[in-house]
């Protein structure tokens, strides 16, 4: 690990001794009858050899988790776990400061799920990891945590420490994480990517184009190389040329660098394309390939099938009738919240990655193949 990542993890744990200890008494707790009194603070102070400010500050995050219950005059104790999933749980949301339709959703429909299970929410944006860390540290520690990160190849590790120290139900959206004590909801890309292509080919489509404006790391880069081979194996196409991505770096114009990159394309070959059918990697993308079409003049769907591989609920792309492959954000948000309830009800199960199973939502912008003249 580098000397810097080094540096943020020590530093965003502050203490990295409460938490080990936290670590342990959860482990004990795990195995205890509710109503089971603990050691008193001087009792793990001796046997932890730390100070009492330590000891104290370890207590406090098991007691936030709702795993122990102080009683004045008489100690700690074993708390009930009915008693602990019926009282209200705080839940705080972070997300990265980027623009995304998706996103947007997806926050919104994860403060409606927390406020319906009974919950209360907080969302925080942040653009910078290490002052989102300074402005929370001294804040009571959350029951649970969700964070959106700016994409799946920017999980800030930092960040995620910071928060699994200060409570170990930690749901990161849209991210694989097996090596993390975190949970992690990701799409099953292979099965995204395949919906949409049995779609086109159920229509008769044999030549199928991938195409993202996107940023090309990540989920995007996933599908482009999925594409490959998975359209080759349906047989609805053969090679790279069915494959167009664009130079955008993240926070660039996905939609400009789309339009630009199929425009010129179907300049070269006089308006015509190579393909009867596309997947686009983004709703952003689509706008930006219909954009090309129209200055084109061709016609969706008569001579060109659009997929659009996103949420399936997004307003405005249902609005635009366009066919959409993806998991809808209430779907997605109430993913999350079952992980973080898994981990309230059993804090010792494994962590791991929910992988969510997608659905097609079929619009007015995928039809029959042409017919060859």
């Amino acid at each position: 690990m580098a000397v810097a990542e080094t540096n943020k993890l020590a530093r965003a744990s502050k203490d990295g001794l409460w938490v080990t200890i936290a670590g342990e008494l959860r482990s004990r707790i795990s195995g205890l009858a509710p109503g089971t009194r603990l050691p008193t603070v001087r009792d793990l102070m001796k046997e932890f050899a730390v100070s009492q400010a330590t000891v104290q500050q370890a207590m406090e995050a098991i007691e936030a988790d709702g795993l122990i219950s102080s009683r004045v005059g008489r100690g700690t104790f074993v708390a009930d776990p009915a008693a602990t999933q019926q009282r209200q749980k705080t839940i705080m949301v972070l997300r990265g400061d980027y623009p995304s339709r998706r996103g947007d959703d997806i926050t919104r429909a994860l403060q409606e799920a927390i406020g319906k299970a009974g919950h209360q929410g907080l969302v925080i944006t942040y653009q910078d990891m290490e002052h989102a860390m300074d402005v929370l540290a001294p804040l009571k520690p959350s029951d649970g945590y969700m964070l959106q990160p700016l994409g799946a190849v920017n999980i800030p590790v930092a960040l995620l420490h910071f928060l699994r120290s200060r409570s170990p139900a930690v749901v990161v959206s849209e991210a694989e994480l097996d090596t993390l004590d975190v949970a992690g909801v990701y799409m099953d890309l292979l099965a995204q990517l395949s919906l949409g292509l049995r779609h086109l080919r159920d229509l008769g489509h044999r030549r199928i184009a991938f195409a993202t404006g996107e940023p090309l790391v990540g989920d995007q880069r996933r599908l482009a190389a999925l594409h490959r081979q998975t359209a080759e194996w349906l047989g609805v196409a053969d090679g790279d040329d069915l494959v167009l991505t664009c130079d955008t770096r993240p926070g660039e114009d996905a939609l400009g660098h789309m339009r630009e990159r199929l425009a010129g394309l179907l300049a070269e070959r006089g308006g015509k394309p190579p393909f009867t059918a596309m997947i686009c990697g983004s709703y952003a993308s689509a706008l930006g390939v219909q954009e090309a079409f129209r200055q084109q003049g061709v016609a969706v769907p008569r001579e060109v099938s659009v997929v659009v591989a996103d949420n399936p609920d997004i307003e405005e792309a249902r609005r635009a009738g366009l066919t959409l492959v993806g998991v809808s954000s209430t779907e997605r948000a109430g993913i999350m919240l079952q992980c973080l309830t898994r981990r309230w009800e059993n804090p010792a199960s494994p962590y791991g990655t929910t992988f969510m199973t997608p659905t097609l939502v079929a619009g007015s912008s995928s039809g029959p193949a042409p017919v060859a003249g």
